[in-house]
């Protein structure tokens, strides 16, 4: 079988309906403008005789819409659930669809196919890695039952699996498996391994294609070519020996977010230089944040780093980090139910990973907390059990803002001779290499480890303001205006730009 080539969206889905045996492309008309403009009224009778269904979906499918080195994806309209019955209809959303091509190009086509209903799941699937073309089947989807979620980005419960296409062992869910047959298959209909991919699932299991296009390669470094197979088996190893249960580690597993807590995506980014993750490390995650969280009354996790690198990129321990906001006052047992409880609540809301200190966890006190460690009762915890991590926070947060003696009072007064401490440095005739350790040390000690302090004495803060507002001690109005009239890091920027 000689292989298909990419036309408009119209005409390679019509080519692709001909010879595809794992999956199904909805019956279709195809209009060029001029055949349309030429002679609307018998144009529109045969659409409104061609097709069984009661309801269409008028697409676009312009010439300029998708090739090799370009992509317009989504930049043309679409109109769904149009009347077959309803001339007007037909009519107004062909003409709206033309209106939004760029040119004026009579062979311009305009696509007609059935809605399909009784949708299971839909979404996009690309055959490789679209920034890198790495050999990856990245399929996201929606099980909403609607179609647009994933193309229009207003689906609010958008799944993601990345599924590497050499691995050694299949999908267990069947759909996927079944959905990456059918990209294997339309990869070698096309002769050609980079693929963006539209499908839906309807309630009998039948796998629909809506559209299929090329991704765009040009000016791409590619990475289709490095064997990957070592680098993911290590990455495989080392994430299932971390999770395993630590005896010095409540829960029995673990979780790894880029976000969560010291989140390395925002402070040095995802893939960042290894100088810039060295001195994070250094400075900050493998034993300054952990004495801090030691010093202001909680676990000690010191010698466990709380960043962990896979293949350069970041991620945070989720499990080390539930166990250093435990109260080091709280018995064992209370502790790692609470911690399990904490893993538990992350992994069935991942979309949490960015706040899990308002979401998740309970660091600290503050005048809605016991209203709110109500819900501990519903993960298997008796209110004996609740009044005692309420008393446990009650005692740490008094012990970390007490207005005389508070620890962060101490850290804001010790962040004040890191200059002094840097002049007296770099004054001295240490040798180059000695003034770089001494450097990195009084910044750990009069730098990273006062500001975390800081930084945890604010969040205390700011969990007080909230609660004044949900229990009514201040509007949220009032709220705003307090924040927006600090002088903060973040406002200085603004204010400069």
């Amino acid at each position: 079988m000689s292989k298909l080539h990419f036309s408009t969206k119209g005409k390679t889905l019509e080519d692709l309906s001909r010879v595809i045996t794992k999956a199904e492309v909805l019956p279709l008309l195809r209009l060029s403008i001029s055949t349309y403009e030429d002679n609307i009224d018998d144009v529109v009778d045969n659409v409104q005789n061609f097709f069984e269904t009661d309801q269409l979906i008028i697409r676009s499918s312009a010439q300029n819409e998708d090739n090799l080195d370009s992509s317009n994806a989504g930049h043309f309209k679409s109109i769904l659930n149009i009347p077959k019955e309803d001339k007007g209809k037909i009519i107004e959303a062909i003409n709206e669809v033309i209106a939004s091509y760029d040119t004026i190009d009579s062979s311009n086509e305009i696509l007609i196919q059935p809605m399909l209903f009784n949708i299971k799941s839909s979404g996009v699937v690309f055959t490789a890695d679209i920034d890198t073309l790495a050999p990856y089947y990245i399929i996201n989807y929606d099980e909403s039952g609607k179609t647009d979620t994933i193309t229009s980005g207003i689906g609010s419960n958008i799944k993601t699996y990345i599924h590497y296409k050499n691995v050694p062992f299949q999908f267990k869910n069947p759909y996927l498996l079944k959905l990456c047959d059918a990209c294997r298959e339309l990869e070698k209909l096309f002769d050609y391994q980079y693929l963006d991919i539209e499908f839906a699932f309807d309630k009998e299991d039948n796998l629909y294609i809506f559209q299929c296009r090329p991704i765009t390669i040009k000016n791409k470094d590619t990475l289709s070519h490095i064997k990957l197979q070592d680098s993911l088996s290590k990455i495989y190893t080392k994430i299932k020996d971390l999770s395993s249960p630590h005896p010095n580690l409540l829960g029995d597993k673990t979780i790894f977010g880029v976000m969560p807590d010291w989140n390395p995506a925002e402070i040095i980014g995802l893939r960042p230089k290894k100088l810039a993750q060295s001195l994070y490390k250094e400075l900050v995650t493998d034993n300054m944040w952990a004495y801090q969280r030691d010093n202001y009354g909680y676990r000690n996790l010191r010698s466990h780093p709380l960043m962990i690198s896979f293949s350069g990129v970041p991620f945070i321990d989720v499990r080390v980090d539930f166990n250093s906001f435990v109260p080091k006052s709280l018995n064992d047992n209370i502790a790692k139910k609470l911690v399990e409880c904490y893993l538990y609540k992350l992994e069935s809301t991942p979309t949490s990973h960015d706040k899990i200190e308002f979401c998740v966890v309970h660091s600290c006190y503050y005048l809605n907390l016991p209203e709110r460690l109500k819900e501990l009762l519903n993960y298997g915890f008796n209110e004996n059990e609740v009044k005692r991590i309420e008393f446990s926070l009650l005692d740490l947060t008094n012990y970390i803002i007490d207005p005389e003696h508070g620890l962060y009072r101490q850290d804001i007064e010790k962040m004040g001779t890191l200059n002094q401490k840097y002049t007296n440095i770099m004054d001295s005739s240490l040798p180059t290499i000695e003034k770089i350790y001494w450097l990195v040390e009084d910044c750990k000690r009069y730098g990273t480890l006062p500001f975390a302090g800081v930084a945890r004495a604010a969040f205390i803060g700011v969990q007080f303001l909230k609660s004044f507002v949900d229990i009514g001690i201040m509007t949220k109005n009032e709220s705003d205006r307090f924040m927006n009239s600090l002088n903060t890091v973040a406002k200085k920027l603004n204010s400069d730009l």
